[in-house]
C-alpha cells in the first residue's frame, strides 16, 4: 500500500491525486491526520516518489476521504433549494 508523510508521520493512502485545478483527493486507509502540511509520498515498495507542498487548507472531508486546496478555497455546499412559497393552480382543459 502507498504511504505519504506529514509532519514527520506516515499515513497509509488508498490514493492521491488532483480532483480541480487546486484541489488534491486523498484516500486514506485508516487513521487521517488533524494538521496538514507539506506531503511526501512513497511507492507501493517504501521509496520515496515525490515532495507535493501547498496544499495545507482542508478544502472538504467526507469520511476517509480529503480533499486539501492550495489556494485558501474551501468546499460551499450548493443551497438547498426552498419549497414553492406559493401554490400553482392546474387547469384543466376544456373539451
Amino acid at each position: 500500500m502507498e504511504k505519504i508523510k506529514i509532519h514527520d508521520t506516515e499515513y497509509e493512502i488508498i490514493s492521491i491525486m488532483p480532483a480541480a485545478t487546486n484541489v488534491l483527493r486523498i484516500e486514506f486507509a485508516d487513521a487521517v491526520p488533524e494538521k496538514w502540511g507539506d506531503i511526501t509520498t512513497y511507492t507501493v515498495g517504501g521509496m520515496e516518489a515525490g515532495y507535493i507542498s501547498g496544499y495545507d487548507t482542508l478544502y472538504r472531508a467526507d469520511g476517509q476521504m480529503i480533499y486539501l486546496s492550495n489556494d485558501g478555497s474551501v468546499y460551499e455546499p450548493p443551497e438547498e433549494q426552498g419549497l414553492i412559497d406559493e401554490p400553482m393552480l392546474i387547469e384543466e382543459a376544456e373539451g
